[in-house]
This record gives C-alpha cells, sequence and structure tokens, in this order.
C-alpha cells in the first residue's frame, strides 16, 4: 500500500518555501530538557529524557536513548545507568512496563542523576526477572 500526498483529497501541502529545517533544538539551561510551547508560549509537552527497551538476564542489554548500560544486581533488581546525567538532583519520574505478566509491579527507586535503580515484584513480593522491560524517564 502507498499513499500519495499531492493535494488532492483534502491535503493540502505547504509551497517548498514555508518548509523549515530544524537543526537544533536548545534547553534554556543545562540539565534542562527542551520543552514544547504553544503560540501562546503556554508549555504542552517535554521529550523523555532517557528511555529504552531493556532486555533482562544476568547481563542485561538495552537499545534507547541516553542509557549507556544495566547492571543486573539481584533477581528483580536492576541499576540504569545514563549516558548523561539526567537531571541535576533527584527530581524525576520513571515508568517501567514488563512483559504481560500482570501479577508483577515494578517501581524506580534510588534515584541519582547518573542513575536509578529498577525493580520488579510478583503479586506475592518476590523479586522477578521479566523477559523485559520499557522504560522511560521525565522530569
Amino acid at each position: 500500500m502507498s499513499i500519495i500526498l499531492d493535494g488532492t483529497n483534502g491535503i493540502t501541502l505547504p509551497s517548498p518555501s514555508t518548509l523549515y529545517s530544524v537543526t537544533q533544538i536548545l534547553s534554556s539551561a543545562p540539565l534542562t530538557a527542551p520543552v514544547i510551547k504553544d503560540s501562546n508560549s503556554v508549555e504542552i509537552g517535554q521529550f523523555a529524557k532517557a528511555w529504552g527497551k531493556i532486555v533482562t538476564s544476568t547481563t542485561p542489554t538495552v537499545v534507547g536513548f541516553n542509557i549507556s548500560s544495566v547492571t543486573f544486581n539481584s533477581t528483580g533488581n536492576w541499576t540504569i545507568n545514563f549516558t548523561n546525567a539526567v537531571f541535576n538532583n533527584s527530581a524525576y519520574s520513571g515508568y517501567a512496563t514488563f512483559d504481560g505478566n500482570y501479577n508483577v509491579t515494578s517501581g524506580i527507586n534510588t534515584q541519582n542523576p547518573g542513575n536509578c535503580v529498577l525493580t520488579s515484584k510478583t503479586g506475592a513480593g518476590a523479586g522477578y526477572n521479566p523477559g523485559y522491560m520499557l522504560v522511560a524517564f521525565f522530569g
């Protein structure tokens, strides 16, 4: 299947002279992410500071952005190391989701600018190693 955008069927494309190329997106201060604002300068969004898919094991692997490595600490416990410090303090939030086991809880603990600890536990409170985790960090 292909879609052709040629200005027909109610789709209007801007002329080439009105298209812009973005070469940089800057933040207002070091260690802060850029924010997205509307035309009235009201903040309507932020970029994730770090995100990734972590394949869990005793030698975890990660694919994503701003996560340099993941260290296996024990069953259901990993340290996520950031490539660049995500914040100049420990006030951030993280989110993790697992491989479909609905009786598992997750948490982001021990927050530091350069790393944090991620845990997962079964409903009975025992550590649990899912097949993978999807994580995102905002703040």
